[in-house]
């Protein structure tokens, strides 16, 4: 499967790596830790698709479009397994 497909498809979230001073920054606005984040595979299809070096304990953003809420931001903790 081409990769670059994945991310057409309505229902797939925009995925982006934070860099270190973004994370640190992102995470202090919600006071919680990248320990305390939800965990997301670095084999996860998204994951593999990313045009990024991506590794454990990269901080990845989740942005997530919805009718009236508008854009959502969700953020996960890249683990091995």
């Amino acid at each position: 499967m081409d990769e670059k497909l994945l991310w057409l498809h309505k229902l797939v979230p925009g995925h982006r790596k934070l860099e270190a001073k973004e994370a640190k920054s992102a995470l202090g606005e919600l006071n919680v830790r990248a320990e305390q984040l939800p965990r997301i595979l670095l084999s996860d299809p998204a994951i593999q698709a990313m045009d990024e070096e991506i590794q454990g304990g990269d901080v990845i953003e989740v942005s997530r479009s919805g009718g009236r809420a508008g854009i959502n931001l969700a953020y996960r903790l890249v683990v091995a397994e």
